[in-house]
């Protein structure tokens, strides 16, 4: 299961506070966070100071899925509906996930409380309610009557479950190149027995880098959704060496499965007994991944009654005995891959082709002969060895590997690293496989080249070797016995003597030599990552002349800090507890300073001099209420203040940061202007500030920023732009959604003609955009969503690279202009819920001029059928077709063209008499509150999973419901023409239940 470090929620819960905070959406909100679940609760997340709406919409954004817990008031609250709205059009427009939940209410009793809530709204206010209650009513609903036999706490755990399986998207990485995995992965699937309801424990057993891990992943990815939860528990060999560390495998453990109330783990002995307790009851899918204690099976799948009936669990080693000591039911030796295979593998890495090159094909097959069928070894060596052209340097490999005994796979692997011939590359692979492993490629390159390494070709060839490797998220990563090879390195040169190694990272060396002063000049990286609060004295460190990388998280340091740290390039320093940096500390070659969830004021009284420092890291310090003097710092790159809430200026002196490309001040929000020299900020590309919510205006000569590409000014209170902006050549893209102070724009960010995405949602008080917004050429995403807009200007049709229009709920918006025809690269045209707009007989020549759009919204636009498309067809690419809320009374025999259409909206189109046609291939079709329709026949759509014809008052009869061989739910709730005859034939044709709502449900 992935496990995403990223701060955005997961689940968004939308509730009403009076109805269920104390009790269902509680212990929801309990359960989610358990399940390590990242989910966004209104009283466990709105600071003082903050405003609802504005935070609710932006956790609604960054949320992949939203519970909507309905109850007995929830319709009878504007900011529960207005939230639904929000809900909904994130669904719609980034696919967002819904799971709406029913709290001893029904649906039907929401639309009703809606009905009477709704009468002191205006229309347009309730239709977009309405629609919103539509779009929910399509999904599947959980209904706590209807579950777990209406106990909440089971029905709480199906909830659960089925969020982690909507969440559960990307699955673990396994092999670049799978070489032989499928039937290995078929023979473990055999001997697991899925489908008794015993509980089996398999362990995997054989010598490192022979594929143990790979043939897991592989299983588990192919597997999870079998089970109820599961649960990939990596390292566990490492993990467990840490202070406290089974204990911490075992809360990580309960955070996947067992999802119950928070709980603290004192140790692993207690750990044990809450293993038992939750997850008892879970048929699981748990992987214990290299295990190499029986101390480490007893605390984490110590007996088999501690889990569900029906769970697997599989088990990584390198010791056969360790399964034996355990009973498990059956062990199954990891195989080294045959010759084959082996030259295969190899070959991949060496040649990038499945076979060996001509002329080296003898010298291949002799040195896969000597590597032994290990994928790791072939893949490291094979990488060496790519794109080297001299047999003497393939025959002096080969001459290494007839030495050395088959069983020392860290010998092999030590080829690979001795065959790189500049000492830099061997420090820099050397400083990542001891501090770096899972850390940000970027800042590792920083932090490295202020070493003098020269990382940019370094990193690139240990990728190229597969020494090393770099995540989807940009995050270094290394197999572990590639890790243990350069861990081995270092520890051979002073085996018994930590404090004589270049390098420390285990924390009972690091506390050994600290702790005992044992520290020398050969000591060059240093890391102390703690949970809890530890004095110790800087005396410690006075003999690391050389000391470049070092993390003290958590450390509490007392002495003189003269002379210390002076050829530091790294210093991690999470949770300092210091007021401000030390006057005396002078590390003049620091290049990263990472100072977050400090208890800073300031980072530095005066001035001090750090010319080497790039990144400056002080996020989420609540006690520091202003910046630096940065006169000191002349080429930092990058600056993060995000959440520092006490901060209420930054120092004028940032104007001297030439060099600086990133400024975040992010939810700052009681910061209220920026120091007009921030201007002088040349080199600054990205200018965070969202949710700034004091700050009003931005420097007139924002602009003299000629290199901003990005800037985010979301949920601010500035009221205008500085005509300055329009100097930003750069400028790719302008974040303004929820200013609601903004009144306009300025005309010259028309001249920003690089600018390619502009969001102004929610800025309810710009009436107008710039005349001439056609000049921006390169635009490509264009969103007024809920603008005070009135009129586009004629010069729109010039963006020739638009490929998204968002202009719901302009109220005020009267016209579009002609010259929307030639919008030719528009996939998403969005005007739904646009009361005053006229759209005329322009809209006849869109179907000539639009030729690719694949989501068309005209909901709510006042169309007749003279409005509508006469060639819909022409609409070839089109996917969804919205047209609910309109006034025509039929479409034209062209909607039948419509092929790839799979959605279609005609709801709330109280006119429509008939509709003779529909797209073929519709797998969702929406008519409810079509009262004036009759008749209806739907034999053609044999794809058609989902029916609404809810309130169809005048509907008599349907044809074709035999040939919806696809169909999954029906709504025919008021249809009073349909007669009860017609209602048991519809269950019988097609295999329905009938609820008393009159919805319909395969």
């Amino acid at each position: 299961m992935d496990s995403s470090s990223s701060s955005n929620n997961n689940v968004f819960l939308s509730y009403k506070c009076l109805d269920t905070n104390k009790t269902l959406t509680d212990h929801l909100y309990v359960a989610l966070t358990q399940a390590g679940i990242h989910t966004f609760k209104h009283d466990h997340h709105l600071p003082i100071g903050h405003n609802l709406q504005s935070l609710s919409l932006k956790a609604i954004t960054e949320s992949r899925l939203s519970v909507v817990v309905f109850s007995k008031n929830y319709a009878c609250s504007e900011s529960c509906l207005d939230e639904l709205v929000d809900i909904v059009e994130c669904k719609v427009q980034l696919g967002q996930l819904v799971v709406p939940v029913f709290y001893d209410v029904e649906f039907n009793d929401v639309c009703e409380q809606l009905g009477e809530f709704g009468d002191g709204y205006d229309d347009e206010k309730v239709e977009r309610w309405r629609s919103a209650l539509r779009e929910v009513e399509k999904l599947p609903g959980w209904d706590l009557r209807n579950f777990a036999d209406g106990y909440e706490a089971k029905f709480i755990q199906q909830i659960v479950r089925h969020v982690l399986e909507k969440l559960r998207i990307t699955k673990l990485h396994v092999a670049r190149h799978p070489v032989g995995l499928e039937y290995r992965v078929r023979k473990l699937h055999s001997l697991l027995k899925i489908g008794s309801n015993d509980v089996r424990i398999v362990g995997i057993y054989g010598m490192g880098g022979i594929g143990k891990s790979t043939i897991a992943k592989s299983f588990y990815n192919s597997s999870f959704h079998l089970f109820e939860d599961s649960c990939f528990l990596a390292n566990v060999r490492e993990v467990s060496k840490q202070p406290n560390g089974l204990a911490r495998l075992q809360k990580q453990l309960l955070s996947q499965i067992g999802k119950g109330t928070k709980v603290k783990i004192a140790n692993d002995h207690i750990g044990k007994t809450f293993l038992q307790e939750r997850l008892c009851y879970k048929r699981a899918l748990i992987i214990l991944d290299d295990v190499d204690q029986l101390s480490q099976l007893e605390a984490l799948a110590g007996q088999r009654h501690w889990f569900g009936l029906g769970s697997r669990i599989i088990i990584t080693t390198r010791n056969e005995h360790l399964l034996t000591q355990a009973k498990v039911d059956e062990k199954y030796r990891a195989l080294k891959l045959n010759h084959s295979e082996s030259l295969r593998l190899f070959s991949w890495h060496a040649f990038k082709t499945p076979v060996p090159l001509v002329n080296y094909k003898k010298l291949s097959n002799k040195i896969v002969s000597y590597i032994g069928g290990l994928p790791l070894a072939l893949e490291v060596l094979g990488a060496s060895l790519l794109g080297q052209t001299k047999k003497e340097l393939w025959q002096s490999t080969l001459e290494k590997l007839r030495q050395i005994p088959p069983h020392k796979i860290l010998e092999k692997l030590r080829i690979s690293y001795e065959s790189l011939d500049d000492v830099k590359i061997k420090n820099i692979f050397l400083d990542i496989a001891c501090f770096f492993i899972g850390m940000d490629k970027d800042y590792v390159f920083d932090i490295l080249n202020g070493c003098g390494l020269f990382p940019g070709v370094g990193i690139s060839i240990l990728v190229d070797r597969c020494l090393l490797g770099v995540g989807s998220n940009n995050k270094l990563k290394m197999h572990d016995l590639v890790r243990d090879m350069g861990r081995k390195i270092v520890n051979e040169k002073s085996p018994y003597e930590p404090g004589n190694r270049s390098r420390i990272w285990l924390q009972k060396d690091v506390l050994n030599v600290l702790k005992r002063h044992k520290g020398s000049e050969a000591i060059e990286g240093l890391v102390l990552d703690l949970l809890a609060p530890m004095h110790l004295e800087t005396k410690a460190f006075e003999r690391m002349r050389k000391l470049r990388l070092l993390q003290i998280n958590n450390v509490h340091l007392h002495g003189n800090f003269e002379g210390l740290f002076e050829e530091l390039r790294w210093l991690c320093w999470h949770h300092c507890p210091l007021d401000s940096l030390p006057d005396e500390l002078h590390p003049g070659k620091l290049v990263f300073l990472d100072m977050q969830h400090s208890k800073l004021n300031t980072l530095w009284q005066g001035t001090k001099f750090l010319g080497n420092l790039k990144i400056l890291n002080m996020s989420e310090s609540e006690s520091l209420t202003t910046t630096p003097d940065f006169t000191g710092v002349p080429n930092l790159e990058k600056l993060s203040l995000i959440s520092c809430p006490r901060l209420l200026n930054v120092d004028r002196t940032i104007g001297l940061l030439t060099k600086l490309t990133s400024l975040n001040l992010g939810y700052c929000n009681n910061l209220n202007n920026l120091p007009c020299n921030i201007c002088n900020l040349r080199s600054l590309q990205t200018l965070s500030l969202e949710f700034a919510s004091k700050l009003e205006q931005l420097p007139e000569k924002l602009g003299d920023m000629e290199q901003l590409r990005k800037i985010n000014l979301s949920a601010t209170a500035i009221e205008e732009l500085p005509d300055s902006i329009g100097s930003l050549g750069n400028l790719s893209s302008l974040a303004l959604a929820e200013c609601k102070n903004l009144r306009g724009l300025p005309s010259s960010l028309c001249n920003v003609i690089s600018l390619e995405y502009l969001y102004m949602n929610g800025c309810s008080s710009v009436h107008n955009l710039p005349e001439d917004v056609g000049n921006i050429k390169h635009l490509k995403v264009l969103s007024v969503i809920g603008t005070g807009v009135e009129r586009l200007p004629e010069s729109i049709g010039l963006l020739g690279e638009l490929t998204a229009l968002h202009l719901d709920k302009c109220k005020n918006l009267q016209s579009l202009p002609c010259s929307v025809c030639n919008l030719k690269s528009l996939e998403i045209f969005n005007i739904s819920f646009c009361p005053r707009i006229e759209l005329g007989d322009s809209v006849q020549m869109w179907d000539k001029c639009l030729p690719n759009l694949i989501r068309f919204n005209l909901k709510n636009c006042n169309l007749f059928e003279q409005n509508v498309p006469l060639n819909l067809g022409a609409f070839s690419l089109l996917n969804d077709l919205i047209l609910g809320g309109n006034k025509f009374r039929s479409l034209p025999l062209s909607l039948g063209q419509l092929s790839n259409v799979f959605t279609l909206d005609l709801g709330g189109c109280r006119n429509l008499k008939s509709v003779e046609v529909f797209p073929p291939n519709l797998t969702w079709l929406i008519l409810d509150g079509c009262s004036s329709l009759e008749r209806l026949s739907l034999s053609e759509l044999k794809s058609l999973s989902s029916l609404d014809l809810k309130k169809c008052s005048s509907l008599a009869e349907i044809l074709g419901l035999e040939n919806l061989y696809s169909i999954r739910s029906i709504n025919i709730q008021g249809c009073s023409s349909l007669s009860t005859e017609f209602t048991t034939s519809l269950i019988q044709v097609c295999f329905l239940d009938i609820r008393v709502c009159m919805c319909i449900y395969l």
